[in-house]
């Protein structure tokens, strides 16, 4: 397959910097480039291509990681990121698994600047400063609240940008 075809669903892969095989489409979704990366997952930019087109986020499970219990911790930060409605915090729009069996979670895109490099580049002051975090201090404790008992690992001080000058979760590494 040339770098111009369009990927066939589900057969044709991409192979990431780890070696990891990854579809270039899962459902609806052509993958573009791996944007970020955790302990349990990869972060994919992608292009939701129906019902409607847009930029989307999508978070999979790592080959290898795919055993019981990471699938468990991980369909468990799926739910918990589901149910949160902050605006410090990325929606959730979809979810599912591959037809290998690997889960994924589809999320807004969001693409802002770092925190650090945010107030760097406007010489903000403490106070100023403060405020950015106490805007992500809220959105922990939403998280915190809504997931009542597992933890959130997407919800990380190094997880959070600056987007018109408000905090949003960020999708992608930082």
């Amino acid at each position: 397959m040339s770098d111009r075809e369009p990927p066939t669903e589900n057969f044709d892969s991409t192979v990431d910097s780890s070696g990891s095989t990854v579809p270039n489409r899962i459902g609806p979704y052509l993958l573009q480039q791996k944007i970020g990366e955790g302990g349990m997952g990869e972060v994919w930019l992608a292009e939701q291509q129906e019902p409607v087109k847009r930029k989307v986020a999508l978070k999979i499970i790592k080959r290898g990681m795919d055993t019981k219990e990471f699938i468990a911790r991980f369909e468990a930060e799926r739910q918990a990121l589901a149910l949160m409605n902050h605006p410090c915090v990325a929606r959730v729009y979809d979810a599912g698994a591959t037809p290998r069996g690997r889960p994924y979670l589809v999320m807004e895109y969001i693409q802002g600047l770092t925190i650090t490099k945010y107030c760097d580049r406007q010489r903000l002051d403490m106070r100023e400063r403060l405020k950015l975090f106490q805007q992500v201090c809220d959105g922990v404790q939403h998280a915190h609240q809504k997931a009542n008992g597992p933890r959130c690992s997407a919800l990380r001080w190094m997880n959070f940008s600056v987007v018109n000058d408000h905090v949003r979760q960020s999708t992608r590494t930082p």
